[in-house]
This record gives structure tokens, C-alpha cells and sequence, in this order.
């Protein structure tokens, strides 16, 4: 390759550099998502403001009432969707900042942007809903999986944080390296 050659490459393979991107969700929409295959964006038919994926840079910030974060390649997801900064506060006097960024989209993204699952244990006592949830969902429209769950004691032999560990490997157990637990 002569000096042109690697300079345009260099040039041309440059990307945006967004890092990481977390979309915080409950635990029967996981399910959901991992079953279909995407993320889907807000139901509603709005502007750019609001219309698309809801995520935040800061790997600390989090939803409360969401047990479960998703962890994102931002730099992937930029090359194909566009990336906004939300900001709900305008620089008012707000306390904190939750460094909205917004996939803007009207459809689907695929699950393969996805780099980790992390269930948070210190949401999951504020989340009982989002667990109960998933046993009904899970119980009512997958009775060959709950059945296996029943079979594997899972529901007597385990506390709550192991069952859902256990349900979300054995439905998805090709994103098993996927799952971690954070305290």
C-alpha cells in the first residue's frame, strides 16, 4: 500500500466513538425482546424529541423501578442509527443528569447490538411486579417451558434472584454468557 493508500483508509475507517449505551427495562419485556429478537422503540408517533429507543451513558444512573440493564455498543448502533443527546431538565436546576441519548428510529433494532444482560439485585426488592410479571407471562404463553421449570423445582428450591437467572439461561441459552448479576 503506497502513502495515499493508508492515509485514505485511516481517514476512511474512522467511526463515531459513542461507547457504551444502556436501555434499562423490566424482566417480561427482556423476555420479550430476547424472544423476538429486537428492541423495539416507543409505541407512539412522535418527533424527534421523543420518538425512538430511550438509553443513557452513564452506566451508573438508573432507572429504580427497572431491574434489568441493557448494555449496548453505541459506536455499532451509530454507523446505522442516529444518535440524539436528550436533555428533559433544558440545564434548569436540576440535580442530576441522566445523559439521555436517544436512538432515533421508528422500527426495531436487532438484538445483536447487545454486548451484556445485567439484572441489578438492588432493584429487584423494589421490582416484585417486574418478577411476578414474568412467572404469569412465562406461565400463561410458554406452559412447555413452565412445565420444565415446574419438573426442575425451580420455583420451590430457589429465592427469586436465582429463579430468574435460571429462567432466562434455560429459555436463552445462547445469550447465557450474556447474563451477569450486579449488586
Amino acid at each position: 500500500m503506497n502513502i495515499v493508500n493508508l492515509i485514505l483508509y485511516d481517514i476512511l475507517s474512522e467511526a463515531k466513538q459513542i461507547g457504551q449505551l444502556y436501555h434499562w427495562t423490566g424482566l417480561k419485556s427482556l423476555y420479550l425482546i430476547l424472544k423476538s429478537g429486537f428492541i423495539n422503540p416507543s409505541t407512539e408517533d412522535r418527533d424527534d424529541f421523543n420518538r425512538g429507543i430511550s438509553t443513557t451513558r452513564s452506566k451508573e444512573y438508573s432507572y429504580g423501578r427497572f431491574p434489568v440493564k441493557i448494555v449496548l455498543d453505541g459506536d455499532l448502533i451509530s454507523h446505522k442509527y442516529k444518535i440524539k443527546p436528550l436533555n428533559w431538565w433544558n440545564n434548569t436546576k436540576a440535580t442530576h443528569s441522566e445523559f439521555e441519548e436517544r436512538i432515533i428510529t421508528n422500527k426495531a433494532i436487532p438484538i445483536n447490538y447487545i454486548d451484556e444482560i445485567i439484572f441489578c439485585l438492588k432493584h429487584f426488592s423494589k421490582a416484585a411486579d417486574y418478577t411476578q410479571e414474568l412467572f404469569s407471562f412465562i406461565e400463561y404463553n410458554e406452559k412447555e417451558f413452565y412445565n420444565e421449570l415446574v419438573e426442575r423445582n425451580v420455583f420451590q428450591n430457589y429465592n427469586e434472584n436465582e429463579q430468574v437467572m435460571i429462567i432466562f439461561k434455560l429459555a436463552f441459552p445462547e445469550y447465557a454468557q450474556k447474563f451477569k448479576m450486579e449488586k
